[in-house]
């Protein structure tokens, strides 16, 4: 299924949380896991021979490679929060990353088992447990397109068809929304804008907060705008 969905330029993501498992999907290929809530005691004890791209970092790096990791923190807070469960286990593994600088990771938190419109835990529960605020930033905005990018943008290839991005003028109605670079501000990415009123340095849980988002553009339609949301 990896070989066939990469030769039609599409990323496979796989839902996983047995760290044999994780090992396992990595070695096929598999673009991003999400979840892997105990993958940190096979990452220390694993061959990392086996991690596709695996380098001369800590455990985790090797275990995942070049394998985007989307712990999906929210999801375990929400729902696995007795003691010794997956919410223990993931917090374990995100810090062992935290701690080898492994920064091949996304934000996405499972939105579904928590309400939809609460998706700011994800950020806000990464950056309560170490990260950095402006690496988590990168991860819930850069690291998504990453993720859902089609293989046409890794590789040489991408990176000459990256750089020349501004250029290009691909329209998302002929290439599709995923297509269209978003996550930074940059010419030739996508409009997308998102304004608090908090202080992200001081609060970056405070800022980023449905409460203090004051401003939201995503490719170029506002749907927020002076903190009251706009009819789609």
């Amino acid at each position: 299924m990896v070989i066939a969905a990469h030769q039609y330029g599409v990323k496979v993501a796989a839902h996983a949380t047995n760290g044999e498992t994780v090992r396992s999907l990595v070695a096929q290929g598999v673009d991003s896991i999400e979840h892997g809530a105990d993958v940190l005691a096979t990452a220390r004890s694993g061959d990392s021979s086996l991690s596709a791209g695996s380098t001369d970092g800590g455990p985790m790096r090797n275990l995942f490679g070049n394998t985007i990791w989307v712990p999906t923190l929210a999801a375990y807070y929400t729902t696995s929060r007795e003691p010794g469960g997956a919410w223990s286990r993931v917090v374990q593994a995100f810090r062992a990353a935290l701690a080898e600088e492994f920064d091949n990771i996304a934000c996405g938190g499972d939105t579904g088992v928590f309400a939809h419109g609460d998706n700011a835990l994800e950020l806000q529960l990464m950056a309560q447990l170490g990260a950095d605020w402006r690496r988590v930033l990168q991860w819930a905005t850069l690291g998504g397109w990453r993720c859902v990018r089609s293989m046409a943008w890794e590789g040489e290839d991408g990176a000459h068809r990256l750089s020349r991005v501004g250029e290009l003028a691909e329209d998302a109605r002929v290439v599709g929304d995923n297509e269209v670079p978003f996550g930074i501000l940059r010419r030739g990415f996508a409009a997308d804008l998102v304004a608090t009123k908090g202080d992200l340095q001081q609060d970056f849980s405070a800022a980023v907060s449905r409460e203090n988002i004051v401003f939201v553009m995503k490719a170029g339609k506002i749907y927020k705008r002076d903190g009251k949301e706009l009819a789609p």
